[in-house]
């Protein structure tokens, strides 16, 4: 009793019935005590993935950095998703007022439902002022900055631009 997060409420239905999916999907996975900043950055190249944009996410307190490929902004949903599955569910996701965060068809309630279901706060910033976005400062402008060192010293192709992110993020995480 002493260790359990509270997180839970009590719900008793008679008869017992079996579920497929848990009544409490905040309870399923693991969670990161940190706020996760997002940013969705563009390459005016096509990457060999079939990309044209990637969307970074930065642990502000771990200082990690995580890079997923993006063909359109309608797909940051299934992008988010799938860093809940890798990394854990954060208690805060610090974004900005961009749009692509719930353009896909069914709207951004889908997104709210999700933070509201997991138990994740919602940070905004200010439009406009990259410093209070962590993610640009130290993740976004430090995997280009390294990427554009890295391709032009290996002779990598400008189509293998997501290739080199996704290793400069790599190895980040691992060296920090």
């Amino acid at each position: 009793l002493k260790r359990t997060t509270q997180l839970a409420r009590y719900i008793q239905i008679f008869p017992m019935r079996k579920h497929i999916k848990s009544m409490f999907q905040l309870l399923t996975k693991g969670r990161v005590n940190e706020t996760h900043s997002k940013d969705t950055y563009f390459s005016s190249v096509k990457s060999v993935e079939g990309y044209n944009m990637a969307q970074g996410f930065y642990g502000c307190t771990s200082a990690t950095i995580h890079v997923y490929g993006m063909k359109s902004k309608g797909e940051f949903y299934k992008v988010y998703q799938d860093h809940i599955k890798e990394v854990g569910i954060p208690h805060t996701l610090r974004r900005d007022y961009s749009m692509e965060h719930g353009s896909n068809e069914r709207g951004p309630h889908l997104l709210k439902k999700l933070n509201r279901d997991l138990t994740i706060n919602d940070e905004f910033t200010e439009p406009y002022n990259h410093p209070h976005n962590p993610v640009e400062l130290h993740g976004v402008e430090f995997i280009k900055q390294h990427a554009k060192s890295l391709g032009d010293g290996t002779g990598a192709p400008p189509s293998t631009w997501f290739l080199t992110h996704k290793y400069i993020a790599d190895v980040h995480n691992h060296c920090d």
